[in-house]
This record gives structure tokens, C-alpha cells and sequence, in this order.
């Protein structure tokens, strides 16, 4: 049922011959689906992003669908050799992204990615969201700074990772050092922005998102209230 809706959706309205082509938009996130948690999909879940969108009951239903046939795809992945598994999670993701665009309508895609790139920086931060391929392209960065972007994020990761096996005990709970680390590779990823690359920032995240975003039940993780970033 899924696939019928999707395809009933994506099937292009005719244009007048007279109009020229319309410019595509963007499509895509720089995010791997290689997991039955994807964003795109799963923001839709929030029924303040239900509402924000106007999302109707048929793409809900899509939505539903296709995160239904994301978790099946996935479970095919363990069983696969590593070069094998990258090809794999390109296709899913390659089909997770088309399928984003053929449920959403034009006017529902721009608002829906908006509040994507706000939740991609609120769970991982400016370090992320500029070390995201497709992101840092949308607002101009240049190679280099792309490159300073990923090692950034990268060695956030690193010693993130060090703090947490010098504090085994603290379970759930916050590990110490780890809001100076942040902070730290925060201030050096927008260091990394021009001016105009600041403004280009805020217009792709748009206006703040002020209602709830249902977050990933992942155990060992911890809960937390969504909050729109603030403008750079």
C-alpha cells in the first residue's frame, strides 16, 4: 500500500510546454539510513510537526509505511560484508530521500527541512550540522572548510568518547567535562562561518520551531526537550 501511495503522490502534475523547467529543489540530508531511526521520517511522528506541516492523513500514512519498510530493509544489513552494506544503505537512503519528496508536497517540503537541519543541530550541534556535506553545500562552504568541519566533529567524538571511559559509573547521567567539550568545538565550527555564510545558516533553519519534536527511545540514552537553535 505503500508504494502505491508514494507512487500516486510523485506522479508529475503536466506543465505548459510555454513554462520553463522548473528548478529542483533540494533532495537529500546528508543522513545514512541505515537504521529504523531517520529523521525526515520520524519528526513526522510529532503532532506539533503534523500540525506545523498540515500533513494529511494519506502522508501520514505514507510516512508510516515507509518507516515500516525502512526497519525491514535494515534488518538485511547485519548480514552483509562491510563494502556490501555501504552499497546497500546508499540505495535505502537513496529511496528514504525520494520518498521524502514524493510524499511531501512543494510548498510543505521547504518548512519540513527547515525544522530537520534545527533538530539535526539541537541533537548534534553546530560541529555537526557543518561537517553535513549537503548542509555545508546548501550554504556555501567551501571545501576547506568542510574539511576543517568533519575533523572538528570528529575529534569532539574522540574525546567524547575518552570521557565516558574515564567516568564508567555515571551511567545515564551527564558525564563530567563532556559541556566544556562541547562548547569548545562549538565555538571553533562557527569560527569556520563568514558573515554571509552565518546568514545563509539561519535562512535555511528558518523560523524557530517552537513545538515538540518526538525524540529516538534509544536506552542508555537521555531524554531530552527539544529547543530550536538560536540564529548564528
Amino acid at each position: 500500500m505503500t508504494a502505491v501511495l508514494v507512487f500516486a503522490l510523485i506522479a508529475p502534475t503536466a506543465q505548459p510546454k510555454s513554462q520553463p523547467p522548473k528548478a529542483p529543489d533540494p533532495v537529500g540530508f546528508g543522513l545514512v539510513a541505515d537504521s529504523e531511526f531517520h529523521w525526515p521520517f520520524y519528526i513526522t511522528k510529532s503532532p506539533d510537526v503534523q500540525k506545523e506541516l498540515k500533513l494529511s492523513k494519506e502522508q501520514l500514512a505514507a510516512f508510516d509505511g515507509a518507516e515500516a519498510d525502512l526497519k525491514k530493509s535494515v534488518a538485511d544489513l547485519g548480514g552483509l560484508k562491510p563494502a556490501q552494506a555501504k552499497t546497500y544503505a546508499a540505495k535505502v537512503t537513496k529511496w528514504a530521500d525520494e520518498t521524502v519528496a514524493a510524499v511531501l508536497k512543494t510548498e510543505q517540503q521547504k518548512r519540513h527541512r527547515q525544522i530537520v537541519w534545527q533538530v539535526l543541530e539541537f541533537t548534534g550541534g553546530t560541529r555537526t550540522l557543518a561537517a553535513n556535506p549537503v548542509f555545508a553545500k546548501e550554504i556555501g562552504l567551501t571545501a576547506d572548510q568542510l574539511k576543517q568541519a568533519k575533523k572538528i566533529d570528529a575529534d569532539y567524538y574522540v574525546g567524547w568518547q575518552k570521557l565516558v571511559r574515564a567516568n564508567p559509573l555515571v551511567g545515564n547521567g551527564p558525564v563530567p567535562g563532556e559541556d566544556a567539550l562541547a562548547k569548545e568545538s562549538e565555538e571553533a565550527a562557527l569560527k569556520l562561518l563568514t558573515a554571509e555564510q552565518k546568514k545563509k545558516w539561519n535562512e535555511a533553519l528558518g523560523e524557530p520551531f517552537v513545538g515538540e519534536v518526538k525524540q529516538f527511545t534509544i536506552p542508555g540514552l537521555r531524554p531530552v526537550t527539544f529547543k530550536a537553535p538560536e540564529k548564528k
